[in-house]
């Protein structure tokens, strides 16, 4: 591997092995660079590295300043969300992640698919360092601000219906939760649901009131009628 290397056009043609230590972002790592008539001499002004015999360049300024803040925003959303899932989406079809993303769309749910790295970068700083070891292979993350079971509720039916569609993971009320518990979250009525029945529950009594006080003033007003009657 080789860090901002420098071709001689004199040295192109020849095999050449040295090592260089070099400290980058506070480490110090081996620079090997090797069969240097692979490489074009017009790379010479350019930092790039040899990974598997491929040249690779080194991301610019304006690409890394992209990528703080994609881990910042997310970090950001994640902070301020009530819950959170991660999802392996490998198997996907098109049609099926348009129908996905509607409904999360519709249910105030944000659904983000970026690179391993950078979301774990943005759980580090949302305080959930522990959700990192859940990051591997097609993930992405939906997050919600409000309803801390549309997340999970959605997310589940999708992996019901397709095999290799799977969650991975949560976080609610500022911890990391395993597939199981995000399961048992989706699996809890829904906040229309909780409040359909909460109105029920408050109606039922007064409609029992209600009728009792009917029944009552219907006594007294026939009691009052035949007092009126034999006057």
């Amino acid at each position: 591997m080789c860090y901002n290397a420098r071709v001689d056009p004199k040295t192109v043609g020849y095999v050449k092995r040295y090592f260089r230590y070099l400290s980058y972002r506070g480490e110090f790592i081996i620079l090997l660079c090797f069969n240097l008539s692979s490489i074009d001499v017009s790379l010479s002004k350019k930092d790039f590295f040899i990974f598997n015999q491929e040249v690779k360049y080194m991301p610019s300024n304006a690409i890394l300043e992209q990528k703080k803040q994609l881990v910042s925003d997310l970090a950001d959303k994640i902070k301020n969300a009530v819950s959170g899932v991660v999802v392996n989406y490998q198997g996907i079809t098109v049609e099926q992640d348009t129908k996905l993303r509607a409904a999360l769309r519709a249910a105030g749910v944000e659904y983000t698919v970026i690179k391993n790295t950078l979301t774990g970068r943005a759980c580090d700083i949302a305080g959930y360092p522990e959700m990192k070891q859940y990051l591997t292979g097609m993930t992405a993350v939906a997050i919600s601000a409000d309803d801390a079971i549309a997340p999970a509720k959605i997310l589940k039916e999708y992996a019901e219906k397709i095999e290799t569609f799977n969650i991975l993971a949560g976080f609610i009320d500022g911890g990391v939760i395993g597939v199981d518990a995000v399961n048992e979250l989706a699996n809890t009525p829904s906040k229309e649901v909780l409040i359909a029945k909460l109105l029920g529950s408050l109606q039922s009594p007064l409609y029992g009131l209600a009728y009792v006080l009917q029944g009552k003033i219907d006594k007294e007003g026939g009691v009052a009628e035949e007092a009126a009657a034999e006057a």
